[in-house]
């Protein structure tokens, strides 16, 4: 774009120099076609320099085909020329900084959205964002939760699946997805689908797992009335876990109240 921009000024100010030149050696008076003319001459003259006659070639054949008008004041008329052609030249750089300004401010807007959103993909089990934003085949995940937040399952119990992803319990037992039949463990659930494969190298078992984090055990209790419901999941929270239960957790409405709100929003 920078090469466009320096190669339209130099032909603009090739121009306007032809056009000062043709004034000085102009009468008082001429006609379009002499214009022209003179500009043909400066492309055949061999003391213009190469670069100056190929602008003023491109010029040339350029020139628009329209009639020959005459010129009574051709002193008046160089002058116009030159004023409008300056005009033109400070529109092209003006265009020209605009246009690169807008165009880099999209791309770091994209740039930097991109970093902030990150990858995507989602834990086929939890349903936890992948943890990485650059360039990357195989996904994986810093923050797992409870795959009963994202619906998982205990097939033929309808228990919601306290399993942790990167535990042994996870990994030896079968998966399902909606109708297809039972896969033997993890493994080869995650090899069997193509959106779940990526996942394949992260999705094992970690001898290091900590135990259960409190935190996690106390959302799941605050918010698990809704999130029952809205999956359609059996209770079968651990009695023990309840003592994390506070004060005010959400009612089993919340997530049509939250679904409400939010057309309501979309509506505005």
């Amino acid at each position: 774009m920078r090469t466009l921009e320096n190669s339209v000024s130099q032909m603009y100010k090739a121009i306007m120099d032809v056009a000062e030149r043709w004034r000085q050696s102009s009468q008082h008076s001429g006609c379009l076609n002499n214009f022209k003319a003179y500009l043909a001459k400066c492309v055949d003259d061999s003391s213009e320099s190469a670069g100056s006659r190929n602008l003023l070639m491109v010029a040339l054949e350029r020139f628009p085909q329209m009639t020959n008008f005459p010129i009574s004041k051709v002193k008046t008329f160089c002058e116009k020329f030159k004023v409008s052609m300056s005009k033109l030249l400070a529109d092209v750089r003006s265009n020209y900084l605009q246009e690169t300004l807008e165009s880099s401010m999209i791309d770091e807007r994209e740039r930097i959205w991109k970093e902030i959103k990150g990858c995507q993909a989602k834990c086929p089990l939890c349903g936890s964002k992948c943890s990485l934003w650059n360039e990357h085949t195989d996904h994986e995940c810093a923050h797992h939760v409870f795959p009963a937040f994202h619906g998982t399952r205990v097939h033929d119990l309808n228990h919601p699946m306290f399993d942790r992803c990167l535990s042994t319990d996870a990994a030896e037992r079968s998966w399902s997805r909606g109708d297809d039949p039972f896969l033997p463990n993890l493994a080869e659930y995650l090899d069997h689908y193509d959106d779940c494969r990526p996942w394949k190298k992260s999705l094992v078992p970690d001898p290091t797992l900590p135990p259960l984090p409190v935190q996690q055990i106390g959302a799941w209790v605050n918010c698990r009335k809704p999130l029952l419901k809205y999956w359609n999941l059996v209770d079968n929270t651990p009695d023990e876990w309840l003592i994390y239960q506070s004060k005010k957790p959400l009612e089993e409405d919340e997530c049509d109240k939250a679904k409400a709100r939010l057309e309501k929003y979309r509506d505005i």
